[in-house]
């Protein structure tokens, strides 16, 4: 009888550890990864995912990287987030959307807008210069032919911002009639100065270089004095997509990659984990709170639009939508 008892007793034991480890599987949350713009990475740590762990009570991983860098990760079996944010819908549309890209997503929304403009360092040796160009006296690629002048900028193979910033060269070569502007401007020194989109600003900051290629928001967030560029220039322009189109790049692994408005992206990966919390992350992210995070750092809120299919955006999200995005 005693030995009856000790099997009930263990049977009992057993089962009530079954219960619990079940209920264990359904009700541990697990981590929100993403992966995001190398311009984002700011905004992304020091506001959007502190304020998305405090809403959701999760722990988010996010890494930043070019977009084109990161994207290709994700296509090449490198690394599974739940959320990507590009800098850039065609990168989207090359490496992530798509049967040749195995559909790893099937939409995707634009939320916020940018501008290129040369950032530079209180530590330069150009001063005067740049106090010609900031009073008009000067026309602000002049002080980049400077001899000795270090301009530092991204990798066009890896980032929007590198191949944008040779747009820019291009589309000034046009607006200002000036022949091989790019090839002048970028071979005024030996040393090629092309650096991770994440160091490019530690190294304008400490000094190393004395000015940069970067977007608007990454001189605000770090308050960096710049130079505005025109919106023929600058890629910031809707009204000006067609000019912007008139330039391209191919990436030395053939991305080919067309002059557009500066657009940054968000979107779902297929076949996610934890779909509840990575929804209600988007959502917060497209929402008046969320959008005004990305405002404070510099970025320009611009309607969401989607691209794919749509019956494919959740539920939650499509009230969003206000159009759908043009990139023919």
């Amino acid at each position: 009888m005693k030995r009856s008892w000790i099997c009930i007793v263990v049977l009992i034991g057993l089962i009530f550890t079954t219960a619990m480890t079940n209920v264990n599987l359904f009700t541990t949350q697990q981590d929100l990864k993403e992966i995001y713009a190398g311009s984002l990475l700011n905004v992304m740590e020091n506001r959007v995912n502190p304020a998305l762990e405090k809403h959701l009570n999760i722990k988010i991983i996010g890494e930043g990287h070019g977009s084109v860098s990161g994207a290709r990760m994700i296509n090449e079996g490198l690394r599974y987030p739940d959320i990507y944010l590009s800098a850039d819908p065609t990168v989207n549309e090359q490496l992530l959307i798509g049967d040749e890209n195995d559909n790893l997503i099937n939409w995707y929304l634009s939320f916020l807008s940018n501008e290129l403009v040369i950032t530079y360092s209180s530590d330069n040796n150009f001063k005067a210069d740049i106090k010609k160009v900031k009073s008009g006296k000067k026309v602000w690629y002049e002080l980049l032919l400077n001899k000795g002048f270090r301009l530092g900028r991204t990798d066009p193979n890896l980032d929007p911002k590198g191949y944008r910033t040779l747009f820019m060269f291009d589309l000034a070569a046009k607006y200002y009639n000036e022949k091989n502007l790019r090839e002048r401007v970028l071979n005024t020194n030996k040393q090629k100065l092309i650096f991770p989109e994440t160091e490019l600003m530690a190294m304008l900051e400490t000094g190393q270089l004395d000015a940069a290629v970067t977007y608007k928001n990454e001189a605000i967030e770090r308050d960096l004095s710049y130079i505005s560029l025109p919106d023929q220039v600058n890629l910031s322009n809707p009204e000006f997509a067609d000019l912007y189109s008139q330039v391209s790049y191919k990436t030395d692994q053939g991305e080919v990659f067309q002059g557009r408005p500066i657009l940054y992206t968000i979107t779902i990966l297929n076949e996610v984990e934890n779909n509840f919390e990575v929804i209600k992350a988007v959502e917060y992210v497209l929402s008046q709170e969320g959008r005004k995070l990305f405002k404070k750092n510099g970025f320009n809120l611009v309607p969401v639009q989607f691209r794919g299919e749509k019956e494919k955006i959740p539920v939650k999200l499509q009230k969003y939508i206000e159009g759908e995005i043009d990139i023919e």
